[in-house]
C-alpha cells in the first residue's frame, strides 16, 4: 500500500508519524514561530503579511494556546487550522481554491477571531479538558453552520464548489502528501489528525458536516504539543 493509502486507512497518527516528532515550531510568513512557551517566547507581529489576515490571527490564537492550553486545546487547533490556511495561501497551492472559496473563507475566518477573544474571556471553569474543548468546537461549528447555510443561499454553485475544494484537502490524495513530506512536520501531523478522522468515520471528511468538522478539530488538538 502506498504512504497516501496508509494514511487514508488511519493506520499512521499521532504527533510522531514516521518519525517526524513536530514541538510546536513553524516557519508562517516567514518567521519562526512557536506554539510552546518554551520555544520562541517572544512571538512576531505578523499582522498585513498575507494577503488573507491568516498569520495574524494565527499568532493571536498561539497567544491564547500559551494562556489556556491547560484547559482546553480549542485555541491551539485553531492556531493549526488557521496557519495551514496561511500556508496554502502563500505557496503554489493557493490555486486549488477558486477565488470564492477564498473569499469565503478569509471572512469566515476574520468573522470567528473575534468569538475566540470573546470565549476565552467567558471561559468556564472545574469542566475536564476534553470536554471542554468539545464544547467550545461544538459552539463554533454553530457559527461556521449558519455562515456557510447562508452562503449556499446566496451562490448554490459557488457552495458547491467550496464543499467540494476544501474537501479535497480534508481527503489528502498522493500529490498533497507528498508535497506535505516534502515540507515541516507540521504538515505530517496535520495529515495524520486527519487520517485519524477519516478511520474513525469510515468515509470521507465532509465539510459541510458539522460533526465532521468538529471531529477534526478534535483530532488537531490531539496533536498540539503542550502550552
Amino acid at each position: 500500500m502506498s504512504v497516501a493509502g496508509l494514511v487514508l486507512a488511519g493506520c499512521l497518527s499521532g504527533p510522531n508519524w514516521l518519525g517526524l516528532e513536530w514541538r510546536g515550531d513553524l516557519i508562517l510568513c516567514q518567521h519562526p514561530i512557536d506554539f510552546a512557551r518554551d520555544g520562541i517566547t517572544v512571538l512576531p507581529v505578523l499582522n498585513g503579511l498575507d494577503q488573507g489576515g491568516y498569520c495574524g490571527r494565527t499568532i493571536d490564537y498561539i497567544q491564547l494556546h500559551r494562556q489556556y492550553g491547560d484547559r482546553t486545546g480549542f485555541f491551539g487547533s485553531a492556531a493549526m487550522t488557521t496557519a495551514g490556511l496561511a500556508l496554502l495561501s502563500a505557496s503554489a497551492e493557493r490555486q486549488r481554491y477558486s477565488a470564492g472559496t477564498w473569499d469565503f473563507l478569509t471572512k469566515l475566518s476574520r468573522d470567528l477571531a473575534p468569538h475566540a477573544h470573546e470565549t476565552a474571556r467567558r471561559l468556564p471553569a472545574n469542566i475536564e479538558k476534553s470536554e471542554l474543548t468539545r464544547q467550545l468546537f461544538e459552539t463554533e461549528q454553530r457559527h461556521v453552520q449558519q455562515a456557510l447555510d447562508g452562503f449556499r443561499r446566496k451562490s448554490p454553485d459557488a457552495y458547491d464548489t467550496l464543499v467540494r475544494e476544501v474537501g479535497k484537502t480534508l481527503n489528502p490524495a498522493e500529490p498533497l502528501l507528498q508535497i506535505a513530506l516534502s515540507s515541516q512536520p507540521f504538515f505530517a501531523v496535520y495529515l495524520a489528525a486527519l487520517a485519524e478522522v477519516h478511520a474513525d468515520l469510515g468515509e470521507p471528511v465532509d465539510f459541510a458536516k458539522a460533526d465532521h468538522r468538529v471531529r477534526v478539530g478534535l483530532a488537531l488538538a490531539k496533536v498540539l504539543p503542550q502550552p
